[in-house]
């Protein structure tokens, strides 16, 4: 599981896209994990539904800041 977070950490430091993940460990999973030394966090969310919304949301913000 570390390798994973610490490739996707790297991939985003590679490219300005978030990925956000999602958790399989249930509820209880951490929701934020860092890697030192990198700009980028690595989010995983319970469920897809909830990785969605959070996508949504940023490109509401993207959307809202471009045209406000």
């Amino acid at each position: 599981e570390q390798k994973y977070i610490h490739h996707l950490i790297e991939l985003m430091e590679q490219y300005p896209k978030p990925i956000l993940g999602v958790s399989l460990a249930g509820q209880d999973a951490k929701t934020v994990y860092r890697a030192q030394g990198k700009r980028h966090q690595a989010v995983f969310y319970a469920t897809p539904e909830r990785a969605v919304m959070a996508l949504a949301k940023m490109v509401e913000y993207q959307w809202f800041q471009d045209h406000c």
